[in-house]
């Protein structure tokens, strides 16, 4: 069974030389004119004005522009797709790496006490050497595997970094919790004063 004819396609009927002249006037794009067309393919006016009425070439050039649109919108959206992933892929490496740097940094700022055996910090610790990395290591991450920030704050988060900080004093861990916090949470207004 011989597939449906698109519009802009040549009829059974239409001959050869109307239909180049319709394809020229199609393919002028949207400021074609029966003139211009007629001056492209040296034929004369009326010729192409009766081609034009008896194989109906407003409505087939209508059904070719938005044809093209089609094209051109489902093109956009699929570069724009292909442009989405490649950054995610790259923000989930850069995360990953980012992760993977605080957990270096961690380590080294950690030694163990030669007589009990548990791990203490080689020096004070700013909160932000720690936090600053991880947070925005897990977000990239987050961003890269497109999981909504409501579904990934759970303990599994902050599980990794606590396995981490685990031989910390309570008073530098409770200070460490207290900032991440502050740096992960959105800023908001003062509360006005109670009177």
């Amino acid at each position: 069974m011989p597939s449906e004819l698109m519009p802009w396609e040549r009829r059974k009927e239409e001959s050869g030389k109307a239909f180049d002249a319709f394809a020229c006037y199609r393919d002028l794009g949207s400021g074609r004119s029966i003139e211009k067309a007629a001056e492209h393919v040296r034929k004369s006016v009326s010729l192409l004005k009766r081609w034009s009425s008896r194989y109906s070439w407003v409505e087939r050039v209508q059904a070719w522009d938005q044809e093209q649109e089609r094209t051109a919108t489902e093109a956009a959206a699929e570069a724009a797709q292909e442009r989405a992933r490649e950054i995610r892929q790259r923000n989930l490496k850069v995360g990953t790496d980012l992760q993977r740097l605080a957990r270096a940094g961690i380590a080294q700022l950690i030694e163990r006490d030669p007589v009990t055996g548990e791990p203490r910090l080689k020096r004070q610790l700013k909160v932000t050497e720690i936090v600053v990395l991880h947070r925005y290591g897990t977000e990239l991450e987050r961003a890269a595997a497109m999981v909504p920030t409501d579904q990934a704050t759970g303990p599994d988060g902050e599980e990794e970094l606590d396995q981490m900080l685990r031989g910390l004093r309570q008073a530098e861990f409770a200070a460490l919790v207290e900032a991440a916090r502050a740096v992960t949470s959105s800023p908001t207004a003062s509360p006005a004063k109670r009177t």
